[in-house]
């Protein structure tokens, strides 16, 4: 017994390496399988009509689960046609339209930056990450502050306090009467559900946050701590009540969370995945709470225009997008004109869609037009403000 208790560490030593090593060669595995899984890719033809337009359009769309329902929802509200095509060569997808829909305007695939780049031949693509993260730096400065200032007011108002709890009935709660409520009445059908056994497990080494009212709990996060930093995550709202919402219980999840997390000796908190379009609820609000976008998912939407046509138009310009580039992250704003941009709609947009993290803010004047712009506005705005050519 007492050899083994000496030898037993040695002898395990050589387990545990290729327990580690065969994980890591599993995990290489499965990238490569989807890094050529994703070559040939599954298409769809999806037609309805564009919802801000409400003319017709015809999309080839080889995206997959809740990312294709949210960006076909972007495009089209709730109501559209599918019809499935099979799977086809990324570098051969025009041939997958039908002959018999010549109309087939945009296509959007679930790609990454190497697939692009070597294999959709040509650069006429914009590659939208799936999911961008951003952190909150703490503390808070005196911008931040005053940008939330009335929401902190209503917590206040409302009574709303919070605490920490590492009880397994308090996250039994949360997950099955906050969580899966709000997130499949908010999302519907475009939201990811964590499965509770996963949530389980990481409920374990993080702190569950509760916010109360009248000393119920009303609303809660994780507090996860196996990020490069502390991270905020899985909000969820009891039975999805909008009466909660009103009273600020979102707000409060962040601001206690983050005050939390301050009073720990944080210096910043990481505050969740968020879809990386400009004008999406989540991102606007973590806008507020002053977030910096640190990443974006390798993997993405690759989208390229077929044909420029009126209901493509109405899109491109009512859905400002973030995409990858070289690595970096721009912000990417389309414009409908037939005049050049004139400062104060530069200026305007890039108050409304320029995101901190982001490298720049790219404009793009949609076809046949070229961007312009006067030189005012380009010795005002050198290092945010790029006005591009359409690509290629």
């Amino acid at each position: 017994m007492r050899l083994f208790r000496a030898l037993g560490p040695l002898l395990l030593a050589p387990l545990g390496w290729v327990v580690a090593t065969a994980a890591e060669l599993g995990s290489r595995l499965y990238d490569g399988l989807e890094w050529l899984y994703y070559l040939c890719v599954p298409l769809w033809l999806v037609e309805g009509e564009e919802q801000n337009s409400h003319l017709p359009l015809c999309v080839l769309c080889g995206l997959r689960n809740e990312t294709k329902n949210y960006v076909l929802q972007q495009i089209f509200g709730d109501h559209y046609r599918q019809r499935y095509l099979g799977r086809h060569w990324l570098w051969n997808l025009a041939k997958a339209i039908p002959p018999t829909c010549g109309d087939c305007s945009m296509i959007l695939v679930r790609t990454c930056a190497p697939h692009l780049k070597r294999f959709a031949r040509g650069r006429a693509w914009f590659l939208i990450p799936e999911w961008v993260i951003g952190e909150i730096s703490l503390p808070r400065d005196a911008a931040a502050t005053h940008k939330v200032e009335r929401d902190l007011r209503k917590i206040r108002m409302r009574g709303l306090g919070f605490e920490l709890t590492h009880d397994l009935q308090a996250f039994e709660d949360f997950y099955h009467n906050m969580y899966l409520p709000y997130a499949t009445k908010t999302y519907g059908n475009c939201a990811w559900l964590v499965p509770y056994k996963y949530l389980e497990k990481l409920f374990r080494s993080s702190d569950l946050l509760l916010i109360t009212k009248n000393g119920v709990p009303i609303a809660g996060q994780f507090i996860i701590y196996n990020q490069p930093g502390p991270c905020l995550l899985i909000m969820g709202i009891r039975d999805a009540d909008r009466a909660h919402i009103k009273d600020g219980a979102s707000d409060a999840v962040y601001h206690y969370g983050l005050q939390f997390l301050e009073k720990q000796g944080f210096t910043a908190a990481w505050v969740g995945w968020t879809r990386p379009f400009l004008r999406d609820g989540v991102l606007k609000f973590k806008r507020k709470w002053s977030q910096t976008i640190v990443d974006g998912r390798f993997w993405g939407v690759g989208l390229k225009v077929v044909s420029s046509t009126a209901a493509v138009k109405s899109f491109l310009v009512n859905n400002p997008f973030i995409v990858r580039r070289d690595d970096l992250l721009y912000g990417a704003v389309f414009a409908d004109v037939d005049q050049p941009l004139a400062p104060e709609n530069v200026q305007q947009m890039t108050k409304d869609y320029f995101h901190a993290g982001l490298s720049g803010l790219e404009i793009y004047s949609l076809p046949p037009q070229d961007a312009t712009v006067s030189n005012t506005v380009a010795a005002e705005l050198p290092e945010r403000v790029q006005l591009c050519a359409w690509p290629q």
